[in-house]
């Protein structure tokens, strides 16, 4: 099986900002990517990103940048995630509709994709072949920390579908800055 952790934990502290890495499998614990969360109370007013290292190295590159635009949102007075408070989004359909979710992940879409592999959709209809091609462009245009070589037989299926839909939402939301935003 893939998700073999490798039974170490890495910590990097600086400035205001603490990194912790470590394999968690243990009963639903391979579903948790990684968390963040202001650490006033404990640390001087510092802010922890946890990633779970059990995942592929790309998966764990999206949860990194992903809680890091969660960091800056904290940085920059926008949003004060305490570990009390926050409420696990699991589901992409939940970060449409929560305003700091999509905005950290288009922090992951615009270092993933380099502008250069963006192509605009147009005005294609048929669905079934612009997934295809979505599915096609995203594989062909991500960053290489950012990919989970999904192709590996050594990926159970399910997690083929999850890292699958991952990419292609972070793909998705790249190309829609590009076209809306011109980034």
């Amino acid at each position: 099986m893939e998700f073999r952790p490798e039974h170490s934990t890495t910590q990097v502290d600086r400035g205001d900002l603490i990194i912790r890495s470590a394999p968690y499998t243990r009963n639903a614990g391979l579903y948790l990517w990684g968390f963040c969360c202001d650490l006033k109370e404990l640390h001087q007013g510092k802010f922890l990103i946890y990633l779970n290292s059990a995942h592929r190295p790309g998966a764990v590159a999206t949860t990194l940048a992903h809680e890091f635009g969660h960091y800056l949102l904290w940085k920059f007075g926008e949003s004060r995630p305490s570990f009390e408070e926050q409420k696990p989004l699991y589901r992409i359909s939940e970060h449409l509709l929560n305003a700091q979710e999509l905005f950290c992940d288009s922090v992951v879409s615009l270092l993933a994709f380099p502008g250069d592999t963006i192509r605009p959709d147009g005005h294609r209809t048929d669905l079934v072949k612009n997934d295809v091609q979505d599915i096609a462009d995203a594989l062909d245009g991500i960053r290489p920390e950012y990919q989970m070589h999904l192709n590996s037989e050594r990926i159970p299926f399910e997690w083929r579908v999850r890292y699958l839909t991952a990419t292609l939402h972070v793909y998705k939301l790249r190309r829609a800055l590009a076209v809306a935003r011109g980034v």
